[in-house]
């Protein structure tokens, strides 16, 4: 019997240092393994649900729900809040009416590796209808913001879509909206897809088509401004010629553009050349003209005429 607990006492005592060591390194391994498999995260996540044909949902207590995920924190950031939906199929979903849902850890989709912890709330209040149909107008887009130069006008298509949902809602509804388009600093047309703006929450109504393709077109004004007797100047090599002369003299131009370019345009550095730079001494050709602005801007530059006469003088220094 004395041998029998000599054999106890040493199990608890024989290289009691290590069985020391080693049961505090269980005990950290214990936490920290804990550690890592009890993080949280919590989303909320859109409730949908799903009724029989003919029902629609007149209202929602909530449109969301608060979930909090327990789990390794590897697994919780693998969850996409994104693919995280909670469906629910009442089991008896009358065609008018209120009925309470019971939301479960089965009602959540897309959370695989991890635990529910909590759910808020767990029991939601959903009012049922009857279902109808109709074409509604779509209303113009809504503009945002001022273009850098001229202005915006919308196209856009369709211009009519189906709405589907609770009898109640849309006696009353006869068009949607959508988002704005923003065309602040914009200066080329372009196209954009905008989302059909669903009236009550997402769920209550639906909607086809979901989205419309608008065309934005910037529209610069233009204006056209001419100015009359604008002498022409010639563009002569050194010494080539000692006086030059025109035929005409002057000319009429035509300025168009945008008239915010033309407003802020300073006609009085307008220049109209004629280039007689090689030619030949007694050439009397027609010179074409060339007209210099002040600004670096796309205008539209019309001469009347568009060329000119060399008129040669007695005392020409060819």
């Amino acid at each position: 019997m004395s041998k029998i607990n000599e054999q106890l006492k040493s199990l608890f005592t024989k290289n009691l240092g290590l069985k020391g060591l080693a049961l505090l390194l269980a005990i950290v391994t214990f936490y920290a393994i804990r550690e890592a498999t009890s993080s949280e995260v919590s989303y909320d996540i859109p409730l949908e649900i799903e009724v029989k044909p003919g029902v629609a949902i007149l209202d929602k207590e909530v449109e969301t729900i608060h979930v909090t995920f327990r789990g390794a924190k590897d697994d919780l950031s693998k969850l996409d809040q994104k693919q995280l939906k909670i469906e629910v199929k009442p089991r008896a979903a009358t065609v008018s009416g209120p009925q309470q849902v019971h939301i479960t850890s089965r009602s959540i989709a897309g959370a695989r590796g991890v635990t529910i912890a909590s759910i808020k709330p767990s029991n939601v209040m959903i009012t049922f209808d009857h279902e109808v149909q109709k074409s509604v107008t779509i209303s113009p887009p809504v503009i945002q913001g001022s273009p850098l130069i001229g202005r915006a006008e919308l196209e856009y298509s369709p211009k009519v879509a189906m709405i589907s949902g609770s009898h109640q809602r849309l006696s009353d509804l006869e068009s949607v909206t959508t988002e704005p388009v923003d065309v602040d600093g914009r200066v080329e047309s372009f196209n954009k897809t905008i989302r059909i703006l669903i009236p009550g929450g997402k769920g209550i109504i639906k909607v086809e088509p979901k989205e419309v393709l608008v065309k934005v077109n910037i529209i610069a004004e233009v204006v056209s401004v001419t100015m009359t007797n604008v002498t022409v100047f010639a563009i002569t090599e050194p010494g080539t010629y000692s006086a030059t002369q025109f035929d005409p003299p002057t000319v009429t131009v035509t300025l168009d553009g945008n008239a915010e370019i033309i407003d802020k345009l300073d006609f009085g550095k307008v220049r109209v050349f004629a280039n007689c730079q090689n030619l030949n001494a007694d050439s009397t050709n027609a010179i074409p003209l060339n007209v210099h602005l002040p600004v670096n801007k796309d205008i539209s530059i019309k001469l009347e005429p568009d060329s000119v006469m060399l008129i040669r003088n007695s005392n020409d220094i060819l």
